[in-house]
């Protein structure tokens, strides 16, 4: 997962990197891998490092689904890895809703962005049914309910309460949370008496994301008042990957809240302070 993150931070720092590139590309991999959550579930036997595997290359083809060296069907490829990646684990199907904003960013013509964002969905569908549709074909048939026990609330199954079976303990209680959360991780603490963290039960202590939050809006600011490249950003490849990340961590957040499904993000949240920089620099 972090070789990915590598890859990505070089392309990020540009196609051809020279000496400096290669300098802002390392800095942007030391951030990726002071991620907290994803290195204490090295060595276990947690999945979500493992499947944050797809979910990263299926990024990294889409953050170079222009270049020159890029696969043929590079959309449809990332969307198979992602379906894959969802199919191991619904959770992250969290990846594959911000994964669209890729086509929001970057120079090619919109008719070519449609098609590239049809290929990811179909490419997603094909790879989480290959994956996981006859288990989920299964639970519906056994239980009337394909992802059984969860969202029986919706579906009824009878052979479970009739409930969302979801851990509510780390959800927000209020849209202010989107600012607190990576604040909590800054300095602790937690809106839930008897937590030490607002999103697990450890205490993991990442100063990335506020990074992140307060320097958003200053490199925005900074690119919309640069003249005559203003928002020129918004022709560069690795926007696209900056509003999937944002987008999801706000559908992490409303969805589950629980830190352990947000660890590609994670990853990234080096790559994505690193895609600041550049706007800053541009």
């Amino acid at each position: 997962a972090f070789a990915i993150a590598a890859r990505i931070c070089l392309r990020i720092a540009g196609p051809d990197p020279g000496g400096a590139g290669y300098l802002q590309a390392f800095l942007g991999f030391v951030l990726c891998l002071a991620s907290p959550m994803a290195l204490s579930e090295a060595g276990t036997t947690i999945v979500d490092l493992i499947t944050a595997v797809p979910v990263l290359l299926a990024y990294h083809l889409l953050l170079t689904r222009d270049d020159g060296a890029a696969p043929r069907h590079a959309c449809l490829a990332a969307g198979l890895l992602l379906g894959l990646a969802v199919g191991l684990k619904l959770t992250n199907a969290t990846f594959v809703i911000g994964a669209p904003a890729f086509f929001l960013a970057g120079q090619a013509h919109p008719r070519r962005r449609a098609a590239g964002t049809a290929q990811l969905a179909l490419g997603a569908a094909i790879g989480f049914l290959v994956v996981a549709g006859y288990w989920h074909i299964t639970l519906w048939r056994r239980f009337h309910n394909p992802i059984f026990p969860y969202a029986n609330n919706i579906f009824r199954s009878p052979d479970f309460p009739p409930v969302a079976q979801r851990d509510t303990r780390f959800l927000p209680t209020s849209p202010w949370d989107i600012l607190r959360y990576p604040l909590y991780w800054l300095f602790g603490g937690s809106p839930t008496p008897g937590l030490l963290s607002p999103a697990s039960e450890t205490d993991p202590k990442d100063a990335r994301f506020a990074l992140a939050l307060a320097g958003a809006p200053v490199a925005l600011a900074i690119a919309a008042f640069r003249r005559p490249r203003r928002f020129a950003v918004l022709a560069r490849p690795e926007t696209g990957l900056l509003l999937a990340c944002a987008i999801d961590f706000l559908v992490w957040l409303f969805a589950f809240g629980i830190h352990r499904y947000l660890v590609p993000v994670e990853i990234l949240c080096g790559a994505v302070l690193l895609v600041l920089t550049g706007w800053v620099d541009a």
